[in-house]
């Protein structure tokens, strides 16, 4: 008889539990990346991007710019496009019949998404990745003022792959300003374009494969409803 009671007590401790359990999980929100308490917020942004970084052991500085769709102030993906300006110079490994006063230019675009963690705060951080494809161009540095298309016999063109992962602190400003500083790094694929030295017969590669494999720092200003 008591162990009969012992089990009806147990029995009736449990059965308690799992209501009070029940209750509180029907009263908890479960939130999750595009649904928050029932509402999906939507917004996006654009801006600014200028990225510092190293090309064939010579510095330098990129400037573009990108925008994406946002998701409850915390999930992105949208598309950039970036391209060096400073034109840094190059020199053949071997010799050419024209290899002076050279100058490389790096373009690549695509896709651009990430995740923001604690939105609302003024300063917070995030993750994110850019995902392009573009080109290397070493090109004679009297056409470096020029739009593209260059004579065809005064450019070579190298395609490329790019994926550019970082970590990043943003600022928020105002509600429809804010500025983001990364800290990343390019992966760079494809580098694989060959050419024939003067008086050779075999051909060499323009970069080393690892040339445009650099460690990354970005400043975008953001314009956008961030609130």
């Amino acid at each position: 008889m008591i162990i009969m009671k012992n089990k009806s007590f147990l029995l009736f401790i449990l059965l308690g539990i799992s209501i009070t359990s029940f209750s509180q999980e029907e009263n908890d929100t479960y939130n999750t990346l595009f649904k928050n308490n029932g509402k999906t917020s939507v917004s996006g942004f654009g801006g600014l991007m200028m990225e510092f970084s190293g090309m064939d052991n010579q510095f330098a500085f990129s400037m573009g710019g990108g925008g994406a769709v946002l998701f409850n102030q915390s999930f992105f993906f949208g598309g950039y496009g970036l391209g060096t300006v400073n034109f840094p110079n190059y020199t053949y490994p071997q010799p050419t019949l024209n290899d002076d006063n050279k100058s490389i230019l790096f373009g690549h675009g695509g896709f651009y998404t990430g995740f923001i963690f604690s939105p609302n705060k003024p300063v917070h951080i995030g993750i994110s990745s850019k995902f392009g494809w573009g080109a290397i161009t070493i090109m004679d540095d009297i056409y470096k003022n020029y739009n593209y298309p260059y004579p065809y016999d005064d450019y070579i063109m190298d395609f490329i792959f790019v994926i550019t992962p970082q970590v990043e602190a943003e600022f928020n400003i105002a509600k429809w300003f804010k500025v983001n500083m990364g800290l990343g790094y390019r992966i760079t694929t494809g580098v694989d374009e060959t050419y024939i030295p003067f008086n050779s017969t075999e051909e060499v590669p323009y970069f080393d494969s690892n040339a445009f494999n650099s460690a990354t720092f970005q400043i975008g200003l953001y314009f956008g409803w961030f609130k």
